[in-house]
């Protein structure tokens, strides 16, 4: 049985669990209103660094307007790294290393599971969105394009132009955010991506002025406030079923 933690002072309810998978047990942190009622489900697919303490007030923020946050960590069966956060002081080469051992067909098939247990929860209304964070990104993005959520959102989502032959399978809602400033994201590439998605109006991509890469990070040096508010009210939009705007 999972682990449950009182309500906070927002009145929001704190579940961790794991979903069986041939290749063990994938962690996940379910954050939902304690009210009793069914809301959308929201799939957040974190950065390669994994889930941690520090993406706790994200989800808060994100289930308080009224959904079912489930952070999954993709990570769970690398044989390194298998912990949830990588170790402090690891450098960007040892996180793409971790993401390069990942195989993409477990992976995509875990992400579907996840959906497919987020549309069965007693919580959910039956409307489950994703969103990927840097490469976790790629994750929401290829999700999108299999046709298993009712829409997708990346924040500073890294990779995305290599998958843009996987476009015109995405039919569901899309909203993309970058940073101006992002030497891993370049704004050639964000072009490659608008250009793929010309002429649909349920697509939004949005580059935010002066942002660098790790703007919705909450209280890390990168944070951009506005940026930061822009992207979760893309992911709030998708939720209600009247986004992105």
């Amino acid at each position: 049985m999972p682990d449950r933690t009182p309500a906070s002072p927002a009145r929001l309810l704190h579940v961790d669990g794991h979903l069986a998978r041939p290749d063990g047990a994938m962690p996940h942190r379910d954050t939902v209103p304690d009210d009793g009622a069914r809301h959308p489900a929201l799939l957040y697919v974190p950065a390669v660094w994994g889930l941690g303490p520090h993406l706790h007030g994200a989800f808060d923020t994100l289930a308080a307007e009224g959904a079912l946050v489930r952070a999954v960590h993709p990570y769970y069966a690398d044989a390194e790294h298998p912990g949830g956060l990588l170790p402090p002081g690891d450098s960007v080469a040892v996180a793409l290393a971790r993401a390069a051992r990942l195989d993409p067909a477990a992976a995509a098939a875990a992400i579907d599971a996840q959906v497919a247990a987020l549309r069965a929860h007693p919580r959910c209304s039956g409307r489950v969105v994703i969103v990927g964070v840097c490469i976790g990104g790629q994750a929401a993005f290829l999700a999108a394009a299999r046709g298993v959520v009712d829409g997708a959102a990346t924040w500073h989502g890294g990779g995305l132009g290599a998958l843009l032959a996987h476009a015109p399978q995405i039919r569901c809602p899309l909203a993309l955010d970058f940073a101006e400033r992002d030497p891993l994201i370049p704004l050639a590439e964000v072009e490659q991506i608008r250009a793929a998605f010309a002429g649909r109006t349920d697509v939004a991509i949005t580059v935010h002025p002066g942002a660098v890469h790790g703007f919705t990070h909450i209280g890390w040096p990168m944070h951009d406030p506005a940026a930061q508010r822009h992207a979760f009210a893309q992911v709030q939009a998708l939720l209600r079923g009247d986004g992105p705007g």
